[in-house]
């Protein structure tokens, strides 16, 4: 609950900061991020089947199964999205047509896309160490990711690029793309070193239970 406050407070920020820079700006953003809602709402369905499988498998105290899972997610949600960047890129053009012809809005709105875009595979990373953050049943640490990639690079950077390094608004894009790598490099080191399989409690169950579920999950 405070995770999804701070978050939500962070974002307000954030629109401030686009809105800083006039209406153009900020209709520039409206249209890129509509697109990256698209992508944010596919994630979040990796995210459900991602907790699931780690949940169960640490359940389970099949502990190199959940390593497994992570890093097969790590590979294939970041293959996906580096797949899902190229396509983009052919077709964003077409996409900001559909709601701007003014050429200042067009050329903002196709600036942040390409941008963040290209940022999209370690977006992926960042959503899949929430997934296992939520499987594992701690989320201590990809809230803290999610505190520096939001208020840290996206916000502190932010404001720092656009007004006292004076790049305007390039520097709200350049800190936003920065806080999707920050995200997931940190996601993907925290997932790699593999501490987070430490069970949260430790319980003996049943011989025949146990043989049941190694069973299934061989």
């Amino acid at each position: 609950m405070a995770s999804r406050t701070t978050n939500s407070f962070a974002f307000m920020l954030q629109n401030r900061l686009v809105n800083s820079f006039g209406a153009e700006a900020a209709a520039a953003y409206a249209i890129g991020f509509t697109i990256m809602d698209l992508v944010d709402g596919m994630l979040w369905g990796f995210i459900g089947a991602i907790s699931i499988m780690v949940g169960q498998a640490l359940g389970a105290e099949l502990l190199d199964r959940a390593r497994r899972i992570a890093k097969t997610s790590i590979a294939l949600l970041g293959g996906f999205m580096a797949t899902g960047t190229a396509v983009l890129y052919l077709v964003y053009p077409y996409f900001v047509a559909l709601f701007t012809a003014e050429p200042r809005i067009f050329a903002l709105a196709a600036q942040f896309i390409e941008m963040f875009a290209a940022t999209l595979p370690f977006f992926g990373l960042y959503f899949v160490a929430e997934a296992v953050g939520m499987g594992y049943g701690h989320t201590l640490v990809p809230t803290s990711i999610a505190f520096i990639r939001l208020w840290g690079v996206r916000l502190g950077l932010g404001y720092l690029l656009a007004f006292v390094v004076g790049l305007g608004i390039f520097g709200v894009w350049l800190s936003m793309a920065l806080g999707n790598v920050v995200g997931g490099l940190l996601g993907a080191a925290w997932i790699l070193r593999g501490g987070w399989t430490r069970p949260i409690v430790r319980g003996r169950r049943p011989r025949l239970v146990t043989s049941i579920v190694r069973g299934r999950n061989s």
